[in-house]
């Protein structure tokens, strides 16, 4: 979550940009750090890679807050498994299937981010703000 000063206010309560508060160097010891952890990466993947380029890059995103409400009707399925003592001590296992009328109503709200550039890929599950 963004909080008050991590920001620039660019157009009154439209628009805002994100204030980078990153040197050159201390970006590439976070970039580093995220070099050396995770599963699939060698690990002298931070000591052993060399930077060519670093470039700071400012990507438009939407922030849509959706709100939805529903009902629902339908049909639950309940089972249940019944054990009987048949002649002789053997067991027999019966499965029961019932189905019981099941509805209801919910309500979300949604914070969904939408890239604001065409043609450009961009993990926004992985973007925090």
């Amino acid at each position: 979550m963004i909080k008050e000063g991590e920001y620039k206010e660019i157009a009154q309560g439209k628009h805002f940009v994100v204030i980078n508060n990153y040197s050159r160097t201390e970006m590439e010891e976070v970039l580093r750090d995220w070099m050396r952890k995770g599963v699939l990466k060698a690990g002298d993947l931070a000591e052993k890679s060399k930077l060519i380029e670093m470039e700071l890059k400012f990507v438009p995103i939407w922030l849509v807050n959706v709100s939805a409400e529903t009902t629902f009707r339908g049909k639950k399925k309940i089972e249940s498994v019944e054990t009987r003592t048949l002649d002789k001590g053997r067991k027999e296992t019966i499965r029961k299937v019932r189905w019981e009328d099941k509805s209801g109503e919910f309500s979300d709200v949604i914070e969904w981010k939408v890239l604001a550039s065409r043609g450009m890929r961009l993990p926004l599950d992985k973007v925090e703000l």
